[in-house]
């Protein structure tokens, strides 16, 4: 392959990158906006077409995470063949979401698919949650974001990152605690990132 080529090749995925970022973000502000309404008890008019729109942009995002844990685990496989060391495990993404009535506290619960560190945590509290909707998330039996109490904000999405500090065992037990002091249905998401190794 050419030098050109070369360019051309990182172009496209870089391209793409792009492409599938916007897709995440889009979704999300969509979905978000759409929630703000129905929590406002305004109406919510779709039609069919935008329907199916959220639903294949959702199945989308979903895939797309999963095929960036395909391509690292393939680009691995072509490392070890010509015998170079791996780049990277595997890299999943552990979601969680649920909507909370007000007064509700509840405890969501997956398993790590592989043994590994869990590398990034990022909730979503959507506009009107005003601090009221709490998150705890737990490995095993530690509680490690944050380390105690709950994390409350409003209309954000923040990540958090721990490096290769947070070892969980293949199928240990993720964990996270939700509770809503509001008066108002709340729908929180989490999205916990965890690498093979």
């Amino acid at each position: 392959m050419g030098e050109g080529e070369q360019d051309t090749l990182s172009g496209k995925a870089i391209a793409t990158g792009a492409l599938a970022g916007g897709a995440v973000i889009g979704t999300y502000k969509l979905i978000e906006t759409l929630t703000k309404k129905v929590e406002a008890g305004e109406p919510v008019m779709l039609d069919p077409e935008t329907l199916a729109l959220i639903a294949a942009m959702a199945v989308g995002i979903e895939e797309s995470s999963r095929g960036v844990a395909a391509s690292v685990s393939g680009i691995n496989t072509l490392l070890a063949a010509v015998g170079e060391p791996p780049v990277v495990g595997a890299i999943e993404q552990i979601p969680f979401s649920h909507t909370l009535t007000p007064g509700e506290t509840l405890t969501l619960r997956e398993h790590a698919p592989f043994p590994g560190y869990l590398t990034f945590v990022t909730i979503h509290w959507p506009d009107g949650c005003n601090a009221r909707v709490d998150v705890a998330v737990v490995h095993g039996l530690t509680q490690f974001c944050p380390r105690e109490n709950y994390l409350a904000l409003n209309d954000a999405t923040p990540t958090y990152e721990f490096g290769k500090r947070i070892h969980v065992d293949d199928h240990e037990e993720i964990k996270v605690r939700l509770q809503n002091r509001g008066a108002l249905d709340h729908t929180t998401t989490v999205s916990v990132i965890i690498e093979e190794g």
